[in-house]
């Protein structure tokens, strides 16, 4: 991979000095970055023919039928799967052990790997939004898109690699849409919904600069509630009436809060690394044993080149492994999230984790 094509690719670059004309929303091209434009060209206009397969099969996943509350099925036909019951379309490959993992909603005595937001909290929330209605009608719809694609491309990468039940791995909701009171924005049927991807350059070689993703939208005349039966988490479900309509949405990546530009930028820059490519799987491994000889010696301990790539993709600085270079080779859950919000709020990791800091 050639350094120009790396070094375009940047987090740093797509999130600040690739940016073009950040305060103007009058062309739809303005948040194409310099280097990326003619690549982005042309993915739009490939767009749905390169991805109609994998954005129909993600949202069965938030169908009713696909949630089954007993413990003989995964809902997992869409995942390459050749052991499945009957014609239910659910697999059970590869999951170990099942028993228990599933139950009802009323067993549940309380939240399992979030913490209810209090009032304070929430508005911190909704005081950060981008409101559709306050970006130009030439805009909204793709900014609409940009969130909800965004959190469609990142569930599915995370239920694709550790299995459709095993999201507690990577993704770990905020709070119980049903539940929070957003009444002070003064908008009917409207609803919160937040979750975090975490841990994203631990199995995603194509993002290795990219740790953790917050994600937080209210949508109205939707039917988002909480699935609380798996143990190791609980995850947004969207009901009968699907998301609804986008009023407003923060996103955070790697603790820097997005604007309407950069949600963007960064919704298109998933999409362009995915489809051709930024690091090799090989080269992906090979970080983590560099970054896994580091944490055990020092930046000594690698080649200049490596050091190089690896300060630009800030998995390391003059004292070290950063948050995003120890969340490459760390292994967490959605439990382990909560217990780091609720005890680190200072500092950069707090600014990284907490998720009503903006």
């Amino acid at each position: 991979m050639s350094k120009n094509y790396f070094d375009s690719y940047s987090l740093d670059n797509i999130l600040s000095n690739k940016i073009i004309d950040d305060d103007k929303y009058d062309k739809y091209d303005k948040y194409y970055t310099k280097d990326l434009s003619d690549l982005i060209l042309k993915y739009d206009k490939d767009y749905k023919k390169n991805y109609n397969n994998f954005i129909d099969y993600i949202p069965k996943y938030y169908k009713d039928d696909l949630i089954p509350k007993t413990n003989n099925f995964i809902p997992n036909s869409k995942l390459g799967s050749n052991q499945t019951s009957g014609n239910t379309g659910f697999s059970y490959q590869g999951l170990g052990n099942l028993s228990g993992i599933f139950r009802d909603e009323n067993d549940m005595v309380g939240p399992n790997a979030y913490v209810d937001p209090t009032t304070e909290e929430i508005r911190l929330v909704t005081d950060h939004l981008t409101f559709v209605d306050s970006l130009p009608e030439s805009v909204r719809e793709a900014y609409a898109n940009a969130v909800k694609e965004i959190r469609y491309f990142l569930d599915g990468a995370v239920r694709k690699h550790f299995g459709a039940t095993n999201h507690f791995n990577a993704i770990r909701c905020f709070n119980h849409p049903e539940q929070t009171d957003i009444s002070h924005v003064g908008i009917p049927n409207a609803q919160l919904a937040g979750e975090e991807f975490f841990g994203l350059n631990r199995f995603l070689s194509n993002y290795p600069d990219i740790a953790d993703v917050q994600w937080w939208a209210i949508y109205k005349d939707g039917s988002w509630r909480l699935d609380t039966w798996n143990p190791g988490g609980e995850h947004l479900d969207t009901g009968y009436r699907g998301w609804g309509e986008l009023v407003g949405a923060v996103i955070k990546v790697n603790g820097k809060t997005l604007t309407a530009p950069e949600t963007l930028a960064f919704y298109r820059t998933l999409m362009l690394r995915d489809s051709i490519g930024f690091m090799t799987p090989q080269e992906h491994d090979g970080l983590v044993s560099d970054l896994r000889t580091i944490q055990v010696g020092s930046i000594d301990s690698v080649n200049d080149d490596v050091a190089s790539k690896m300060e630009k993709l800030g998995l390391v600085d003059n004292s070290g492994l950063t948050y995003v270079g120890r969340s490459m080779i760390q292994r967490t859950v959605a439990k382990d999230r909560l217990a780091e919000q609720t005890r680190v709020q200072d500092g950069l990791v707090g600014q990284i984790v907490n998720p009503y800091r903006f």
